[in-house]
């Protein structure tokens, strides 16, 4: 919790909650929101943050658990005019007794200052509503048959704490078991992950800077720039040293492993066609040592700055950035890539370990549209690389839609075959690699060779 003193705890609690209403009222991502509330606090609590994340965190992941038990014990929380912020403040009420095993009246005492004040101008509902949900939570929790079973899909939905469309997904794809497996694994922490940048350092030496400022990491046994966080010291990476100069991104093994894939030479000329923020970019620099020319695509122009700020602070001398339509980049005559990677927009399911938010926002419709925008992209990276060129697809999707099924339709259509490589780390499935959480990110990464210009 948010320290011992009651003001401090309910601090930290309004401070969650006021960061899961506007997450909710905007569609924004739980971390930009957070961030940006707590810089703008002008405090350096980093104890705060941490634990205000981890609550919004934990919280969110469990949304249908949680609005389950409100709905049964306080259904007007879920009227359209009921205050957000209230609603956000019971969401966090009813996890901490219901997964923490904390006790109502100790709940009530950390709310009261927050709901006496907060409750003044609101007639939707009374403090004695707020206080007497605590207990009815309680009360119920204790009773045997708290969620509904009509059917095992349903059952998982509530367990594993996903749509009920997501849970289908999964068990009609691996079956009861190992879909449930998966799923639960999205509910664990995932490692942090560190790439060295070995344009400025190497993993030796990066390591022992961490551990002088008290992170303390281990080599990973894969691939030979990534390092494993096992225990951060009372500042986070970022604050360090290593991180501010640029001799180490953080980055997700899984994400790592695209440009290892890649193998990108120092003479190439390489493609990156959707290239914000640039940490696949500037990875592949490495690969290059700075030599050769990366051209780094993007179509949105604020995050294709990004692309600028990462090159600056890695050292990266050999990108160029364009921002365009990666789907209709044209080339001069006599300009063929040897390789090109597509990291392409997607649903991001790989990503609810540390975006819960996203799975209550997907439908599978989403799914369609991000298929047809990877199918439309890599369409344009085959047409512009070389015969005998390269071309890496990644996206951090569970859906075969965005992954094995696709680039099946794509090797159909065009003239690609996919190359079959040995990679550490990953598993090896139809046409290509997965990775799963919950040590990294779940992803998928193909890699294909063109073998013919494309007959119009």
């Amino acid at each position: 919790m948010f320290g011992k003193k009651i003001g401090d705890l309910s601090k930290g609690v309004f401070f969650t909650a006021k960061v899961l209403s506007k997450v909710e009222k905007t569609g924004s991502s739980i971390r930009n929101v957070l961030y940006k509330e707590y810089f703008e606090r002008g405090v350096e609590d980093y104890k705060l943050l941490k634990q205000a994340l981890h609550f919004a965190l934990e919280t969110t992941r469990r949304y249908n658990f949680l609005d389950h038990i409100i709905k049964i014990v306080l259904p007007k929380v879920f009227d359209e005019d009921f205050p957000l912020l209230i609603k956000s403040l019971l969401r966090i009420a009813t996890y901490q007794i219901v997964f923490l095993k904390e006790k109502p009246e100790d709940i009530a005492n950390i709310l009261k200052p927050l709901i006496l004040i907060k409750l003044r101008k609101s007639d939707k509902i009374s403090k004695e509503e707020v206080f007497t949900h605590l207990f009815k939570v309680e009360s119920l929790i204790k009773k045997e048959k708290i969620i509904p079973e009509t059917n095992y899909v349903e059952r998982l939905t509530y367990t594993t704490f996903h749509p009920e469309w997501i849970c289908k997904y999964f068990i009609d794809l691996l079956g009861l078991e190992d879909a449930e497996k998966l799923l639960q694994n999205n509910n664990l922490q995932k490692p942090t992950w560190l790439r060295v940048n070995t344009l400025l350092s190497n993993r030796k030496n990066v390591a022992s800077f961490l551990r002088e400022e008290g992170v303390f990491i281990e080599f990973d046994e894969d691939f030979p720039d990534v390092l494993r966080v096992i225990e951060e010291g009372k500042k986070p990476v970022t604050l360090s040293n290593p991180y501010k100069k640029g001799l180490v991104f953080i980055q997700d093994k899984a994400s790592c492993a695209a440009a290892h894939i890649l193998d990108a030479k120092p003479e190439d000329f390489v493609i990156d066609l959707c290239a914000a923020p640039g940490m696949k970019t500037t990875h592949i620099a490495q690969f290059m040592k700075n030599m050769g020319f990366v051209l780094a695509i993007d179509i949105n122009y604020y995050r294709a700055k990004m692309i600028k700020k990462n090159m600056k602070k890695s050292g990266v001398k050999n990108v160029e950035i364009l921002c365009t339509d990666g789907r209709i980049l044209k080339l001069k005559p006599g300009k063929k890539p040897d390789k090109i990677l597509v990291d392409a927009p997607c649903s991001g399911s790989g990503t609810f370990q540390t975006h819960p938010e996203e799975k209550w926002r997907l439908t599978p419709s989403k799914i369609e549209k991000y298929a047809l925008l990877q199918e439309n992209l890599l369409s344009s990276a085959i047409n512009l690389v070389k015969v005998g060129g390269e071309i890496v697809f990644s996206t951090c999707s569970l859906f075969l839609e965005e992954g094995e099924e696709l680039i099946t339709k794509i090797c159909n259509k065009y003239s690609v075959e996919v190359v079959e490589k040995e990679v550490e780390g990953g598993k090896v499935v139809k046409n290509g690699w997965r990775f799963y959480p919950p040590e990294t990110k779940g992803f998928f990464i193909s890699k294909m060779r063109k073998y013919a210009e494309q007959k119009s």
